[in-house]
This record gives C-alpha cells, structure tokens and sequence, in this order.
C-alpha cells in the first residue's frame, strides 16, 4: 500500500491535503505532481467517504470490513512457504484449513481448531519436543502423556466437559472423536 514510485520531495504530510473535501473527489492535479501514473491509477481506485469522521477499513476486502479469515488469507499470502504450509490434504483432496474457515462455527472456534487441528496446542507433550518440559504427563489426570488429542478428548476430564456440553450442544458421540491420523 506504498506508491510504487516518488517523483519528487514532496511537503504533503496527510491524505487529506490529497482530498477535495466540498467535492468530495480527489484532488487530480496534486496527485499527478507528487505520484507516478501508476500509482494515481490506484490511489482513484480508493473510495472517499462523505462522512467528517475517519472510519477504519481493511483494504483486503471489498467489503473493507476485517475477518479474522481474511487476515490469515493475507498472512498466508505473505508467508514464504504459502503452498505447502497449509494446504495438508486430506482422503478428500480438500484442503483442511478450507474446512475449518468454511466452518459455520464462530471465529473464536475456528481459531481454535486450526492449531488443534495442527497439533499446535502448547501441550505437554509438544513443550517437551521443544526441550520446555522434561516430563510430558498430563498435569490433570496425571495417567498419560498429555498429547492434543489426550487434552481434548481422551483425559478423563475431558470426557466429563464433553459429556457436559452433550446436554447443550449436538457435541459428536464419544466413538466419532477417535485420533485417526494428522486430521
């Protein structure tokens, strides 16, 4: 969201100097001294709002309104490995994260289950594959190493929050949670 180019030193110090704020339009003959064509053309491209309050805007989307979906599009966008990161296939040949932010689920859930999904959580088990923790037991059960899966599903305690949350919520039966492999 820089100009591609500068012509020229140039005094302005805010957009609005850019701006005829009674027409409500650009200001043409100062955007062309201080601006290449190229970047004129895609200043015009920026839509000027009528009202005397700034208003944020994600520039990302049409709607200018931020997603945590289109911040992760845009991260994703920016990382240097952006095919193979995140594309993790499944049997299907859909892309999981596809799954997850596709979810009709809200955003706090997705960005849950995307690093569940990864195995991403700061188990005990992940702390001791990165040398933070010696041992890896499950701190609340204390009967096995505490894995995502044994955080989310197989700890005792677990079972008894997603027996719990059965009474509210269609939460899938115990058998359906089972850990079949990376997804």
């Amino acid at each position: 969201m820089r100009p591609a180019t500068r012509r020229r030193h140039s005094r302005l110090k805010w957009v609005a100097d850019l701006i005829d704020e009674e027409r409500m339009e650009w200001k043409m003959n100062i955007l062309q001294q201080n601006f290449a064509p190229v970047d004129v053309e895609e200043i015009l491209k920026i839509k000027l709002y009528s009202s005397s309050e700034d208003i944020i805007v994600w520039h990302y989307e049409r709607s200018d309104i931020f997603s945590i979906k289109s911040a992760y599009k845009v991260a994703l966008n920016m990382s240097t490995h952006e095919t193979h990161a995140s594309s993790n296939e499944n049997k299907d040949g859909a892309c999981l994260w596809q799954h997850i932010w596709k979810g009709n689920v809200p955003p706090k859930v997705g960005m849950f289950a995307w690093p569940l999904a990864r195995d991403a959580l700061p188990t005990n088990k992940n702390k001791k594959a990165r040398n933070i923790l010696k041992d890896d037991t499950c701190n609340i059960c204390g009967m096995e190493s505490k894995s995502t899966y044994h955080a989310v599903v197989a700890c005792p305690h677990s079972r008894s929050l997603l027996e719990i949350m059965r009474t509210d919520w269609p939460v899938p039966d115990g058998t359906l949670l089972q850990l079949s492999g990376p997804d």
